[in-house]
């Protein structure tokens, strides 16, 4: 990126922590976008899981379940997911007597079935917007409807796993939705084991929870500065600016003791002296170093932990 800048002769972009932190915020936002999902590959979905034994869309199905089209009414992909949780502990029993097994979404799957079902919506909906959920309302749905079984930062119940930002779940609807679908048995028996009625949520409760649990991955990312220490010398980091980021003749200290990092200001700080860093690294033969998304929480926890004595 930094060459083909040089090669085209462009300004090279000035990034202050304010507008680094309004990019990150928007391509944040930008990842939790749900796919375009494809009819055709949805009616496949929608003959090979099962769904046609019982439901109809189009008026073209099984009569022992709703019409799905009514549902999915402009490609809302946050009211299909609400209606598939609180009707899930009713589907269970006679979906496993009619097929077997309960049927697993990936990949695409559930947009791909979304996108058919809503071909037949009433008054279909052109380039339909989901409704944008809120991440404090998400924690309020969250206390009432989830934590009895799960928990967050090791705050909540322990029936279910703990959901805070070590976990890895999906951003967009469509995956939640299939997250929520592939899990409803064993969460419902679960539930059930243990005295706790089921969640049920309603209006633009289910976006807000989805809302709430992304944002915990987006702010500050966990880490650990013994891991960190580990990632700076391997990532070869630690070549050029010591061992324990204390600065060498080649590269400056990283630890000014002064103003903590987060994730915004080392993104800026690479941003800024970025280009200056690939050439010494051309001068020196040393390879540029190649970051995990992994590896970034670890570094600022390393980077902000108190340097320890020699």
């Amino acid at each position: 990126m930094w060459r083909q800048i040089r090669l085209k002769n462009d300004p090279y972009p000035r990034l202050n922590l304010q507008e680094m932190a309004d990019i990150l915020a928007f391509l944040y936002q930008a990842s939790s976008i749900d796919r375009a999902g494809d009819p055709s590959a949805g009616q496949r979905v929608f003959n090979e899981k099962g769904c046609v034994r019982c439901h109809s869309v189009g008026g073209t199905g099984g009569q022992a379940a709703p019409e799905l089209s009514k549902i999915a009414a402009g490609s809302n992909s946050n009211a299909w997911t609400l209606a598939m949780l609180n009707h899930a502990g009713s589907m269970i029993a006679p979906i496993s007597r009619t097929l077997g097994q309960w049927p697993q979404f990936t990949g695409n799957e559930m947009n791909d079935l979304i996108a058919y079902v809503s071909l037949s919506a009433p008054q279909p909906v052109t380039n339909a917007r989901e409704i944008a959920g809120n991440a404090e309302w998400g924690w309020g749905v969250f206390q009432r409807r989830c934590m009895q079984c799960h928990s967050v930062r090791g705050q909540g119940g322990i029936v279910g796993p703990e959901l805070g930002p070590e976990r890895d779940l999906p951003l967009t609807t469509g995956q939640f939705a299939s997250a929520l679908w592939n899990h409803a048995p064993a969460m419902l028996r679960q539930a059930h084991e243990n005295g706790i009625s089921p969640p049920v949520l309603q209006g633009n409760e289910m976006a807000d929870l989805r809302t709430f649990l992304a944002s915990l991955r987006y702010f500050e990312p966990t880490g650990s500065p013994l891991v960190g220490e580990r990632v700076f010398s391997e990532r070869g980091c630690a070549a050029c600016h010591g061992h324990m980021a204390e600065g060498t003749q080649i590269a400056p200290g990283l630890r000014s003791g002064t103003e903590a990092f987060t994730t915004i200001s080392f993104t800026v700080a690479l941003w800024r002296h970025g280009p200056r860093m690939m050439d010494r690294a051309q001068e020196l033969g040393i390879p540029w170093p190649t970051l995990r998304a992994t590896d970034l929480g670890d570094l600022v926890s390393f980077l902000n932990a108190p340097a320890r004595p020699k």
